[in-house]
C-alpha cells in the first residue's frame, strides 16, 4: 500500500485489519502484524550478552543499548553520579531536591517514585499478591515471602 493511500485511510479512519485476540483494528496489515507481537506470552528473544529473555526484538535491543554498551550519558548535576537511563536520573535527583510528586489519595503520604506509592497502596487495600506454595500464607511484598520461605527450609 502506498503512502498516499495509507494517509487517506488514516483520515477516513477505515480499519479493516482486526486482531483476532483483542479486537483492536488497524488500517493496514503491517500495523496488525506489529500489534500481534504484544500478545506473545513466552519470551523467546535472548540477549546475546547476558541471556535475559525478551518477548520482542526491540525490547532486547533497548536492553543491550542500556545495559551492555557501557554508556552512562545521564549525569546528576548535584553529585556527578552517572546513569544509563534518563528516568533513573530524574528519580535520583529527587533525593537531592526533596521532591515527592506521588501522593497517596488516602493518607496524603508522598513518595519520590510511583512504584513506591503503588507498593504503599497495599497498606490500604490489604492486597497480598505473594502466595507461599507450601502453606496458606500470603504476603504484601516479595521480600517478605522470601524471608518466610526460610521457615520451610529449616523444617525439612
Amino acid at each position: 500500500m502506498n503512502n498516499l493511500k495509507l494517509h487517506e485511510l488514516r483520515h477516513d479512519n477505515i480499519k479493516d485489519f482486526v486482531c483476532d485476540i483483542c479486537g483492536k483494528a488497524f488500517i493496514d496489515k503491517a500495523g496488525l502484524a506489529s500489534h500481534s507481537v504484544t500478545h506473545k506470552t513466552d519470551p523467546d528473544v535472548p540477549c546475546p550478552d547476558c541471556g535475559k529473555m525478551f518477548r520482542h526484538e526491540v525490547k532486547m535491543k533497548n536492553h543491550r543499548k542500556m545495559m551492555h554498551s557501557g554508556k552512562r550519558p545521564y549525569v546528576c548535576d548535584y553529585c556527578g553520579r552517572d546513569f544509563r537511563c534518563k528516568q533513573v536520573l530524574v528519580s535520583h535527583v529527587r533525593i537531592h531536591t526533596g521532591e515527592k510528586p506521588f501522593t497517596c489519595k488516602i493518607c496524603s503520604k508522598s513518595f519520590r517514585q510511583r512504584t513506591v506509592l503503588n507498593l504503599h497502596m497495599r497498606t490500604h487495600t490489604g492486597e497480598s499478591p505473594y502466595h507461599c506454595k507450601l502453606c496458606p500464607r500470603k504476603f504484601k511484598y516479595s521480600h517478605h515471602l522470601q524471608s518466610h520461605m526460610k521457615v520451610h527450609a529449616t523444617n525439612e
